[in-house]
């Protein structure tokens, strides 16, 4: 994510076509709750680094101000989850609880399987 593809006037987020599976960009929204959580990042974050680009940026020593990496941005969610006593807890988790969360709201799974919103992101 870069910083560029958030649109906070309409809650709104990019997702680019390089990052997905389908190779099809799409854009998704975001809750008011996340809104806010974003808003204190970016403020956060402009004292990393005021330059445009990738969104989350690394605060240690070695590479600070650096764009995270896949493998470190895993390595912050097993830390949180193990703190929070949740051993399970993947970077894929929350994936799975969007999924879920659509299948309660009653999308028929078919609808839910086809969905370019619920497309897995690329590994790649």
């Amino acid at each position: 994510m870069r910083t560029d593809d958030l649109d906070p006037a309409h809650r709104t987020l990019r997702v680019r076509a390089e990052t997905t599976k389908t190779r099809r960009e799409r854009v998704v929204p975001y809750s008011a709750a996340t809104g806010v959580l974003l808003s204190s990042y970016l403020a956060h974050r402009a004292t990393i680094s005021r330059a445009r680009g990738l969104l989350f940026l690394s605060e240690s020593r070695r590479n600070y101000g650096q764009p995270l990496t896949l493998w470190t941005w895993s390595k912050v969610v097993r830390r949180v989850a193990l703190t929070a006593d949740l051993p399970r807890f993947s970077t894929h988790t929350t994936r799975h609880l969007c999924l879920t969360d659509l299948a309660r709201m009653g999308w028929e799974l078919h609808a839910i399987a086809t969905s370019p919103a619920t497309a897995a992101p690329s590994r790649h």
